[in-house]
């Protein structure tokens, strides 16, 4: 029998954004808000790292008994989307940013046309949360993932991100939490419990619960390698192709090949830049 998340997985695919990432994120905000408060603060914990500093701070701004809500899908200026939003009392203290093998977007900064410029979706997220929460807090926003790697200079870069507190989690250590939640006899019969295992179990379907490779993939990985350069040196060809043409349109940030194995893909990209569009 599939586990209740599976059947209830009916997001549909759109361009530029996985229907898995959507569905998760409802997913876990309904379950977080379910969780009684010394379960609602270990996951939050897990969510912001095991930082003294910044643990030390959530309990000022997130005081015993004090009411929080989490919630999905917040429109915020500048054209953001935020997946996963916690608020305590209404105050806004971290955003969540659900991926699984899908890349950033780029968001546009600025109010006048002439001044705007592209910006990486966790710069927008960073700089809003930090602008909500107040100077004692600094805002958090945690970048939680399977594939899609951390930009270079997330974790320590505060003054580009706006916000104090920044951390990556995997979905394996979500999914971790999780199964551990569900064998606690304790709250065995409780709702959030059994939800709980459910969504590890949906987890463990989608291959999110482990990043250790089997030995299908050990199998799968002697069948690439020996194709591997042959796939890549034919899309450097095309690219280079293309760039003698449009090279005047890209920035000049080179964005190496990329897999996704939620899409079955191999890809390479450029952004146009931003003054030759304004021009055109």
């Amino acid at each position: 029998m599939l586990d209740l998340y599976s059947r209830l997985f009916t997001y549909r695919e759109r361009e530029g954004r996985s229907p898995l990432e959507d569905f998760l994120s409802e997913a876990v905000a309904d379950l977080l808000n379910r969780l009684p408060e010394a379960r609602a603060r270990e996951v939050v914990k897990l969510l912001l790292g095991e930082r003294f500093a910044t643990l030390a701070a959530l309990d000022r701004v997130w005081p015993k008994d004090k009411r929080w809500l989490w919630s999905t899908q917040r429109v915020i200026a500048g054209g953001g989307r935020i997946d996963l939003l916690m608020e305590v009392d209404g105050q806004p203290i971290l955003v969540v940013e659900s991926k699984v093998g899908a890349g950033f977007q780029e968001h546009r900064s600025g109010e006048q046309a002439e001044h705007q410029i592209n910006q990486h979706q966790l710069v927008t997220y960073g700089k809003w949360i930090a602008t909500q929460s107040g100077d004692e807090w600094g805002g958090a926003l945690t970048l939680l993932t399977h594939w899609t790697p951390a930009p270079f200079d997330f974790l320590n870069d505060e003054a580009v991100y706006g916000c104090r507190h920044r951390h990556v989690l995997r979905w394996t250590d979500l999914a971790r939490w999780l199964k551990g939640t569900a064998r606690d006899t304790s709250a065995a019969q409780e709702g959030w419990a059994m939800l709980a295992d459910e969504l590890s179990k949906f987890l463990k379907v989608r291959d999110m619960d482990d990043e250790t490779a089997t030995s299908h993939d050990w199998a799968a990985l002697q069948i690439y390698v020996s194709s591997a350069d042959r796939v890549r040196n034919s899309i450097e060809r095309v690219w280079n192709v293309c760039r003698s043409d449009w090279r005047s349109l890209f920035q000049q940030t080179d964005y190496p090949l990329e897999l996704s194995t939620e899409y079955g893909c191999a890809w390479k990209f450029r952004y146009l830049a931003a003054q030759r569009l304004r021009r055109c």
